[in-house]
Formats: structure tokens, C-alpha cells, sequence
């Protein structure tokens, strides 16, 4: 039977964490059977650095093949692979109550097929795309998945995690942080998501990375906020972090977290106008985010619509 200590972390703990759990962790039995199969044939006990070291192979062959770069267009990135990229729409399983799927990747005639649904915006059909090219990794190369077995929980967050590094290279991030004067802002993470269509979680994802050999302004992690169900009121018990990116504390999604009355969090929502930025220094109960933090705000969309959304990011008071 096997260990799921890794995979039930991926439900509680926050996204710096899992990574180092995964990243300092080299006992194999905690993973999945393919996964196991990816280190063992590779040899590498780390799965990050592994998974790190493929996208980086893919990137080779990429930028060799064609001049656009950084701008990895994950179709053809696919084609490198040998993965033919089809618009079609898949419905889920029962756990997906029956809901089309983003994407999905099959083996057809033994070659891998990855399908999207049509009509997403870039970013996520790139993310879409990304993500299921890492799941061929997993794969022999004849074409065979290990025991049979489908991708669980480790096997989906090695799989964002390769597709952030595909669709965001690691020079790419570095280049934009150091223009920036090496300093995480909402501003620099909106500006690199929107140059490069990369989703905005993608990006804080990206910022947590442990390879990223570059000094960042100590920060905790990014919030999302926005409106619990789009028919709800604008008020504050109904605007909830709709996903966090933290490096060690745990946020509490939806029903059992809602903003403040007060704060820069909320003023900022409800300012009319999109990417209204604005940062205040706050006492800071959010789940375990606890203490005392400068917390910079950027609020979009339209509240008439009811389309409005904030990024929050939380850097640590500097004690003296």
C-alpha cells in the first residue's frame, strides 16, 4: 500500500513548504510508483532538481528550434516532445462531477496527444499545456506508465511545479526581478505575468522556487481575494482568499476565511478603477499569518461586474 504522508501534505501545507518537503526528501516510498520509477531511473534523489533538469532539456531544444524566446509557446514546445496540441472538450470523472476538464493528455497509437478546451484565456491555456507535458516525463519511453498507475497528488504538484519552470524559464524570472531592484512588489508580479501570459499564481509559485539562486526581500507569500460566489453581495464576510502562496504559514481558503472591515485589503477592493495599488503596515490574523506585516495591495477588474479581484503580498516587519 502506498505512503501518502507527501500526498495528503499537498492539502495542508503551505506551498514553500511542499517544496521543501519534496526537494530534501530521498526516501523513495513516500511517493507514488511513478515517481519513484523517475528518480530511480534517473538515478537523483531530489525530484525537484530531476524535474528541473528535464524542463531545462526541453528549453534547450527549444531555443534551438526557434527564435521567439523567452516566450515559450507550449504548443510547439510540445511538438518537440512529440506531442501533437488538440482544441477539444473533455468531460471529468465522477469526483470532477462531470465538469469539462482544462486539459488532459493521452497515448494514442503510442504517441502522447495532449487536449484542451477551447476558449481559455492564454495563460491558462499555456499553464494547461505546460502542465500535461510534464506529466509524459513520467512515461517510459516506450510509452508505458509503471504499474499502470494514474498521476496522484505528488505526481500533480511535481507536474505545476515543471510547468511554472517551462512556461517562466529561470532567466526569464531572474532578468525581470533584477530590473526591478531585486524587490518583490504586486506591481512586478502582475507586469511579469502579463509580459510573459503566465498566471499570476504561476509567478508567486515561480518566487518560492528553491533554485532560483537569486536574494529576494524576504517576503511570506501572495493572497488572492475575491468574491466567495459571483451572485453574493460585495461585503466583507463574502470576499475570501480565493488561493494563497505562502512560504510557511497556512491560509484558509473560502467558507472559513473572509477579509477585514478595515485594512488596506478591503479599501483597496472596493476602490473603483482596476490596478489600484496601495500598501500599509497592519496587524495580520489570516489563518496562521500572524504578526505584524507591510502589505501591498493591487486590485483589478470591476466591482459593478462583480469581477474584482486583489493580489496581497505580506513582507515581514525588518526588526532592527
Amino acid at each position: 500500500m502506498k505512503n501518502n504522508k507527501i500526498s495528503d501534505s499537498f492539502k495542508k501545507y503551505p506551498y514553500g513548504q511542499i517544496l521543501k518537503i519534496l526537494k530534501n526528501s530521498n526516501r523513495n516510498n513516500f511517493f507514488s510508483l511513478a515517481v519513484r520509477k523517475l528518480i530511480q531511473n534517473n538515478k537523483e534523489t531530489d525530484v525537484l532538481l530531476l524535474i528541473a533538469s528535464k524542463i531545462d532539456q526541453i528549453l534547450e531544444k527549444y531555443r534551438s528550434s526557434y527564435e521567439i524566446f523567452p516566450k515559450v509557446l507550449t504548443s510547439n514546445a510540445a511538438k518537440i516532445i512529440g506531442c501533437n496540441v488538440k482544441a477539444k472538450i473533455f468531460i471529468g470523472s465522477d469526483i470532477d462531477k462531470g465538469k469539462p476538464l482544462k486539459g488532459c493528455m493521452s497515448i494514442i497509437n503510442r504517441e502522447f496527444s495532449i487536449y484542451i478546451t477551447p476558449g481559455g484565456k492564454i495563460e491558462i491555456v499555456r499553464l494547461t499545456v505546460a502542465h500535461e507535458i510534464v506529466h509524459t516525463l513520467f512515461y517510459t519511453e516506450d510509452k508505458r506508465r509503471p504499474g499502470g498507475l494514474p498521476a496522484d497528488m505528488d505526481e500533480e504538484i511535481l507536474c505545476e511545479y515543471g510547468a511554472g519552470r517551462l512556461i517562466l524559464p529561470k532567466e526569464v524570472l531572474i532578468d525581470r526581478v533584477k530590473k526591478s531592484d531585486v524587490s518583490i512588489t504586486t506591481k512586478l508580479i502582475m507586469n511579469i505575468s502579463k509580459k510573459n501570459q503566465v498566471p499570476i499564481i504561476t509567478v508567486c509559485q515561480r518566487l518560492m522556487d528553491p533554485y532560483i539562486d537569486i536574494t529576494f526581500n524576504e517576503w511570506e507569500g501572495a493572497i488572492l481575494w475575491g468574491l466567495r460566489n459571483k451572485s453574493d453581495e460585495i461585503m466583507p464576510k463574502n470576499i475570501v482568499p480565493k488561493w494563497s502562496v505562502t512560504r510557511s504559514t497556512f491560509i484558509p481558503l473560502k467558507k472559513k476565511c473572509h477579509v477585514s472591515h478595515k485594512g488596506v485589503i478591503y479599501n483597496t477592493f472596493m476602490h473603483s478603477g482596476s490596478f489600484i495599488e496601495d500598501l500599509n503596515t497592519e496587524d495580520v490574523e489570516i489563518g496562521s499569518l500572524q504578526g505584524k506585516y507591510n502589505i501591498e495591495t493591487c486590485g483589478f477588474g470591476d466591482i459593478e461586474n462583480k469581477t474584482r479581484f486583489l493580489l496581497s503580498i505580506f513582507k515581514p516587519i525588518q526588526k532592527d
